[in-house]
């Protein structure tokens, strides 16, 4: 079946690109991007792994999938820019729930 412009997926909204991603220009769409994977890290990344790189590839991969946008797997320039932009939502999520426990006074788990 002839892809009539539109997306390569049903589930995807947004095509989006190495270029577009790392360009000088910064769209909208690329803000878009980088606040749905803000929103997805704080949905479905426990912060009980110490580094972004702790976690298992497995569950980037889903987390990958979760979105919808129509991203090209195949693009390792892409790929890669993609887990930075997740990487760096991550240690901001880490250090936000740090600084919220720190400030509320939340004791760290017991250490087995």
């Amino acid at each position: 079946m002839a892809n009539s412009g539109g997306h390569s997926s049903a589930k995807s909204c947004y095509r989006i690109s190495y270029a577009k991603l790392v360009g000088y220009k910064k769209s909208d769409m690329v803000n878009k991007f980088r606040g749905d994977v803000g929103v997805l890290v704080c949905d479905r990344c426990r912060v009980n792994w110490e580094f972004w790189r702790d976690i298992p590839k497995e569950i980037k991969t889903v987390m990958i999938d979760a979105m919808i946008w129509d991203i090209d797997k195949s693009d390792g320039n892409l790929m890669k820019c993609i887990d930075i932009v997740f990487k760096y939502h991550f240690r901001e999520l880490k250090f936000d729930v740090q600084r919220d426990a720190k400030q509320h006074g939340v004791a760290k788990p017991a250490e087995d």
